[in-house]
């Protein structure tokens, strides 16, 4: 029996190394079983239009996504968060300090994090995951009303193996003087179904936001102020999905307060697309005319 177990440990050593030297990762009981396509084990033998599926370790074709797959080998990059008001814009600046979202679209993909996290300073810090001075919470992330003067800087971190986000930086200005023409505050924008100001939707997908909208005329010494004037809602190759209409009614700054809703059908291309908001002077709330300044509130991810 001593010999039988000796043998047995020999040939089990023996197939060990059969199995290093043989590129294969398989071992059925005492038998090395090689795997010439095991493409984990064998660089570049996947196509052009393939990648390396590292769970299956087998060469997939690409789908058509907006978003890198988070199996490749090489770790894909995070897509870029997102902050509301202001959006790809390095600062913005109004009459009174602005509560601002931090957020970042949530990925469709089955082994990416449910939520990714948020870091950021306010200090004009630079962020780090693992860093106690950097604040961090679950996308998405409400800062309140930050004073001006204020640069904010954040991250979104994925996990799993997507890289980090590069650090944002977003310089926060408050010029209570800068009333003088019919203007708006838009906060807190919210697309349903995610609870944040960006979003992955499908294509051609419905979409219905919430916004806190503060809306001012005009003073006497500002441009036209009996004319009539409107806050518009607007997504690029979409045009305008949303009005809130006769602003100059509504008394000079602070004007007053209101909840806006606005609902339209998602592009039906791939891509992200701002939600811009605006106002504009004109008779009727048509679309005909497109605001001469726009701020982004929200966007929407297409899948």
């Amino acid at each position: 029996m001593q010999n039988l177990s000796t043998l047995r440990t020999a040939f089990a050593a023996l197939c060990a190394v059969a199995l290093s030297q043989a590129s294969c990762d398989k071992l059925w009981g005492y038998y090395s079983v090689g795997d010439p396509e095991n493409c984990v084990r064998i660089a570049n033998i996947c196509a052009s239009d393939e990648f390396c599926n590292r769970s299956t370790q087998a060469c997939e074709k690409y789908v058509v996504t907006l978003y890198p797959r988070q199996d490749v080998l090489v770790p894909p990059t995070s897509p870029a968060s997102f902050i509301s008001p202001g959006g790809k814009a390095s600062g913005l600046t109004s009459p009174r300090d602005v509560a601002y979202t931090l957020a970042a679209p949530l990925q469709s993909l089955p082994t990416a994090t449910p939520q990714p996290t948020i870091y950021w300073t306010l200090d004009g810090s630079d962020p780090m995951p693992g860093d106690p001075m950097a604040l961090s919470g679950l996308s998405p992330v409400s800062l309140g009303r930050v004073p001006g003067g204020t640069t904010i800087k954040w991250l979104a971190a994925y996990g799993g193996d997507f890289s980090p986000e590069a650090i944002r930086t977003f310089s926060v200005g408050t010029d209570s003087t800068a009333t003088t023409n019919a203007g708006f505050i838009m906060e807190s924008t919210s697309i349903f179904g995610a609870n944040s100001p960006t979003a992955v939707v499908p294509r051609a997908g419905r979409v219905n936001v919430k916004i806190n909208l503060q809306a001012w005329a005009s003073a006497a010494s500002g441009t036209c102020p009996m004319c009539p004037t409107h806050v518009t809602v607007n997504v690029p190759s979409i045009g305008q999905v949303g009005c809130f209409t006769n602003i100059h009614q509504l008394g000079v700054f602070p004007g007053q307060t209101f909840q806006m809703f606005v609902s339209f059908s998602a592009p039906t291309t791939l891509g992200k697309f701002p939600i811009q908001a605006g106002v504009v002077q004109q008779d009727r709330c048509d679309g005909a005319a497109a605001p001469a300044s726009s701020i982004e509130i929200g966007e929407v991810v297409t899948q």
